[in-house]
């Protein structure tokens, strides 16, 4: 089934807040008929990134936790933060999330600096609006050497739109971190039967921050 306010919602912080609140009860079952695989891809890429076993992970954007369903095989712990209030009810049904936060990507993170070994972020960059602090975040709350592991529509990123892939490499340039890929383009939601949907595609993007140079 379609969902066209998929399409129309604003890619803002509230533009998302209130098509995830309005569609969390129906969520997962819409995007598993859609042939959705991207948290099952983002597992992938931390596994073979090298992220712990005994990891700590946040799920940035977590949603009704499908993406922690494929992140929890990866990961000991795992943080979840989400701005839709309903979804995270969902989440936290599940039982796979040891904490869940409310929170806007576009401002401060409720959590302390250098306290995850992995960063996930999975089906929502389109509604950051400031890639400088939404980055800036990641890299705060990162261990030294710690992996981010997200999706980023195709488009948007070749395109840089918002600044997304400036602010990115940026951070590469101030020795920050490091880009350990950015994927070929893959299907986002190959089933959906809205056609302008199905044709989406994404990249996975892998970046691994900078550990402190040892002593001489």
């Amino acid at each position: 089934m379609a969902v066209p306010a998929l399409g129309n919602a604003p890619k803002t912080a509230e533009g998302a807040k209130q098509l995830y609140d309005e569609w969390a009860a129906s969520y997962d079952a819409s995007l598993k008929s859609w042939g959705y695989r991207a948290p099952q891809r983002v597992a992938e890429e931390l596994a073979s990134a090298g992220l712990p076993a005994e990891s700590e992970l946040l799920d940035l954007g977590c949603g009704t936790g499908m993406s922690g369903e494929a992140l929890s095989a990866v990961s000991a712990r795992l943080i979840g933060a989400d701005i839709s209030p309903e979804s995270l009810e969902v989440a936290r049904s599940k039982e796979i999330y040891s904490e869940t936060h409310v929170a806007n990507l576009d401002l401060a993170l409720p959590m302390e600096a250098a306290c995850f070994d992995g960063v996930a972020c999975v089906g929502v960059m389109s509604y950051v609006e400031r890639f400088d602090q939404f980055l800036g975040e990641v890299i705060r709350v990162l261990k030294p050497g710690g992996l981010f592991v997200a999706t980023h529509r195709k488009e948007l990123w070749d395109e840089n739109k918002r600044d997304c892939r400036a602010q990115a490499e940026l951070l590469v340039e101030s020795h920050q971190w490091e880009m350990v890929c950015v994927g070929e383009p893959e299907p986002y939601m190959p089933e959906n039967p809205d056609p302008i949907e199905s044709a989406k595609q994404i990249r996975l993007l892998v970046f691994r921050k900078a550990s402190p140079s040892p002593s001489p």
